[in-house]
């Protein structure tokens, strides 16, 4: 799995260092009072300050979760680090429980869609030959994961499925639910920036995207 995506996420981190460097260059004085109205105190924004000693399970936890997708550390202690961590009620008081059951309810619509027959026998016919493409697409309607249990239905082609809905992840605010959950806390802390950041991510998503798709291209 690893192997499969490693050229799409190196790709995907030089596109993205390479916006960076040119926003930057760009808009240094354009957007020069930005930083200062940022690094003030907003009063909407969440005023709660984090230790180091704070940061580290969550840090090593993900790590654990990278090694188990690797198949280098077994499932279980991924298991057994997700237990003690709910320990930490803080962290949970935080959690965006609003978002986190409307990713339920993609899962849902996505199981009983699939069982409509004429759904299934319609999906079928497009998907085959097409699951990279059609992962894409569905990933920017239902989010990818929720496409990613949609499609795996559908089809046997498992490298063409991985590259089209993490890629997939690329397009529209709903495509990923990590860009709705920044794009949330965004708007909570710098309301002012709402649309500016929309317009912005959309336009570079979608050109990510489009260069991610050239790369399978020629990849296939």
């Amino acid at each position: 799995l690893v192997g499969i995506m490693a050229p799409y996420s190196a790709a995907a981190f030089v596109l993205l260092a390479a916006a960076i460097g040119i926003a930057e260059l760009r808009d240094r004085k354009r957007f020069k009072h930005i930083p200062s109205q940022m690094a003030g105190v907003n009063p909407k924004a969440p005023q709660e300050s984090f230790a180091l000693r704070d940061v580290l399970p969550w840090i090593a936890l993900f790590v654990m979760c990278l090694l188990c997708v690797a198949r280098i550390a077994p499932v279980w202690l991924v298991v057994v680090a997700a237990i003690a961590l709910a320990f930490d009620m803080r962290a949970l008081r935080h959690v965006d429980y609003a978002l986190l059951f409307t990713f339920v309810a993609f899962f849902v619509f996505v199981g009983n869609v699939a069982r409509i027959e004429v759904v299934r026998e319609a999906v079928a016919a497009l998907v085959y030959g097409r699951a990279l493409l059609v992962g894409v697409v569905a990933s920017q309607i239902i989010s990818n994961v929720p496409a990613a249990i949609l499609v795996s239905g559908f089809t046997t082609d498992w490298p063409a499925l991985l590259v089209g809905v993490n890629i997939g992840g690329l397009g529209t605010l709903i495509a990923s639910m990590a860009s709705l959950i920044s794009y949330k806390q965004l708007a909570v802390a710098y309301p002012e920036l709402k649309t500016c950041y929309f317009r912005l991510f959309t336009g570079l998503n979608c050109a990510f995207l489009a260069a991610l798709l050239l790369l399978a291209a020629a990849i296939a």
